[in-house]
């Protein structure tokens, strides 16, 4: 990851004159997260993760292995 930065895209608004968070015009405006998206970042993250501590543990397989050569 280069950097982390705000999304500035607006979210959407929908016509709801009733709503206690509409403006002047009767619009409220909505989050602009898009589950689909985040779903997908989620699932990446998990999958790094799952993979960075597959390379921790097969790193500390070999250190113990090559600790093991030197008693025999």
């Amino acid at each position: 990851m280069a950097r982390i930065a705000k999304d500035a895209r607006p979210g959407p608004s929908v016509y709801e004159p009733g709503h206690p968070d509409a403006d002047a015009n009767g619009m409220v405006s909505l989050p602009n997260v898009n589950l689909y998206e985040e779903m997908a970042d989620m699932i990446v993250a998990s999958r790094t993760y799952e993979a960075n501590l597959a390379v921790l543990k097969n790193g500390r397989a070999m250190a113990l292995q090559a600790l093991s050569i030197g008693k025999h």
